[in-house]
């Protein structure tokens, strides 16, 4: 495919991280070599050293799935996809639920659920890093009412319609239950469209033309000028450690990192951070190249293991994880893509059992201090009442023996 020459080497597999959506699957930047022609010879000598050696298509995990993890901070390993959503859902959850403090499962969890429950409690996402544009959420009662707002709130932003909420329990919804929804919503285009491949390729260190890709190297002389100034290197150790980006005409930067080194997102994203400040970002010449695999992702996913968590909350209650799930379908080639992702969390809020609730009794019947504060005084008590930090009393008592301070 490449119309550069050289010792060839197989196309630079990386992971797309694209703003808000971070997919570990191949994404390829043509450096120096024709890597089409090599990957072939490697694994046609591969192949006749070992006939009996199966076919593999990389682009898929051992079962051909891509998975939707829950956490940006979970191990992942294979095809991989993390979106912002379910962490949203769930940092809504401990807001609402437990005055923002983490949501510990109860002694009896199941470890899955308990390590997954660490996880997103880890992975508080900051929704200020996102534009209000691109999504919507939801924290509530879960009742007909709440679906009704929904459905209304990502018609008129979104123009969508949801591929969730059909999924979740409501004949089973009471008064107790809660639902904590969020969409994340996003198209993205390129200022100059990229050139599609014209035949598929290899991937990986498959032999195997299965993949259809998008780039530079197949378009004509007078656009590759235009196309290149797209692409913005941020590191490039070697053939097999680089990274790019490229730009979109809303500001979006897809962020491109060949064999990310971590075992989580969070890992991956800031090793590439860190080596992008001491990359060469000098930009791409005419004779080097660019390509990526066009991608087209459906994914849902129910998180089994979060789902029959219980939590010991504020107030003296209990909160019961009903359902856990979430969406995500993402596309990208030539022209731009698309970003779509639904999570929905329904919850059951209850009062902890009388035997399980420790009832508080302030009965000052041994030695205490007593404190005598002007609350009408600037700076001693605060608006909703209760006492400042700077407050300074006026009257203090040690009582060590309550009957030398009773007349009767």
């Amino acid at each position: 495919m490449s119309k550069l020459q050289g010792t060839g080497k197989t196309r630079l597999a990386m992971t797309l991280v694209a703003v808000v959506v971070i997919l570990a699957v191949g994404v390829y930047l043509n450096g120096m070599q024709k890597p089409s022609e090599s990957r072939q010879a490697k694994s046609s000598d591969a192949d006749a050293a070992n006939p009996n050696t199966p076919e593999k298509n990389p682009a898929k995990s051992a079962d051909g799935n891509i998975e939707l993890v829950a956490s940006y901070k979970a191990d992942v390993s294979g095809n991989n996809a993390w979106c912002a959503p379910l962490q949203i859902c769930w940092d809504q959850m401990r807001n609402t639920t437990n005055a923002g403090q983490a949501l510990e499962p109860t002694a009896d969890a199941p470890a899955e659920g308990r390590s997954l429950a660490e996880a997103l409690n880890a992975g508080t996402f900051e929704t200020a890093r996102l534009s209000d544009a691109l999504w919507y959420s939801y924290a509530g009662p879960m009742n007909s009412e709440a679906r009704r707002q929904i459905e209304e709130a990502i018609a008129q932003k979104f123009n969508q319609k949801s591929d969730i909420l059909d999924k979740l329990n409501w004949q089973s919804a009471n008064e107790n239950m809660l639902l904590f929804y969020a969409m994340l919503y996003h198209t993205f285009s390129f200022e100059h469209p990229f050139a599609i491949a014209p035949e598929k390729s290899g991937f990986g260190e498959s032999s195997e033309a299965n993949v259809s890709y998008f780039g530079t190297e197949d378009a004509p002389d007078d656009q590759r000028r235009d196309l290149l100034a797209q692409v913005t290197p941020l590191y490039y150790s070697s053939y097999d450690d680089c990274a790019c980006t490229v730009k979109t005409k809303e500001g979006d930067l897809l962020v491109l990192v060949k064999k990310p080194k971590g075992s989580s997102f969070s890992e991956m994203w800031t090793n590439a951070m860190v080596a992008a400040q001491k990359g060469d970002r000098t930009p791409l010449s005419s004779k080097e190249e660019f390509s990526c695999p066009k991608l087209d992702v459906d994914v849902l996913t129910n998180y089994a293991a979060l789902e029959g968590l219980t939590f010991d909350v504020t107030g003296g209650r209990q909160l019961k994880i009903m359902q856990a799930m979430q969406t995500l379908k993402m596309t990208l080639d030539n022209e731009g893509g698309s970003v779509k992702s639904e999570a929905a969390i329904t919850a059951e809020l209850t009062s902890m059992a009388p035997e399980e609730l420790q009832l508080r009794a302030f009965c000052f019947d041994n030695t205490f201090a007593l404190f005598l504060v002007d609350g009408r005084a600037a700076g001693n008590v605060r608006d909703d009442g209760s006492l400042s930090e700077g407050a300074q009393p006026y009257l203090a008592l040690l009582v060590n023996d309550a009957r030398l301070w009773q007349k009767d």
